[in-house]
């Protein structure tokens, strides 16, 4: 019977061992698991810090490309603006093509009339040019005649 206290004892020693080892096992595997819950509550807060950076980041890029595409609207809208009021002083394409055939057509008789008088002219010329011509010839003979007349009569004293 002592030998089967002894073998209880040694059992419960190791069994005291044992749970002793598992208790520190244990320990060590609740400080493990408690460290990775810290370490894990730590990356949610960075993994929520950078999600909130990258969140705020997009906002500003938003409003960023709201106001750049605000601007360039506006800039659109003004150059519509300025083409709505330039088309206001277009001419109709029917109305321009009826005034420029009234143009033309009075354009083509101001040429017409200008040719007749550029004909009359030089009718004028021509008459003129005659006129000069016979004016000379009578100038010249009536002072061949004049000279005649005064070379007879000077004849005429100087033979009684």
């Amino acid at each position: 019977m002592g030998n089967q206290m002894g073998d209880n004892f040694v059992t419960l020693d190791l069994c005291a061992v044992k749970e002793e080892k598992i208790s520190k096992l244990m320990d060590s595997l609740l400080d493990r698991i408690n460290y990775l819950a810290i370490a894990e509550e730590k990356s949610l807060d960075n993994l929520k810090d950078i999600m909130n950076i990258m969140s705020a980041a997009q906002n500003q890029a938003l409003a960023t490309a709201k106001m750049e595409m605000d601007r360039r609207l506006e800039g659109m809208n003004e150059f519509r603006k300025q083409l709505s009021e330039q088309v206001d002083t277009f001419v109709d394409k029917g109305y321009y093509e009826i005034q420029h055939k009234f143009v033309i057509d009075r354009l083509d008789r101001q040429r017409t009339r200008v040719d007749e008088l550029q004909l009359w002219r030089s009718a004028l010329e021509g008459k003129s040019s005659w006129t000069n011509f016979i004016a000379v010839v009578a100038l010249a003979v009536s002072v061949l005649f004049g000279i005649l007349h005064f070379v007879s009569g000077i004849a005429a004293v100087g033979h009684p």
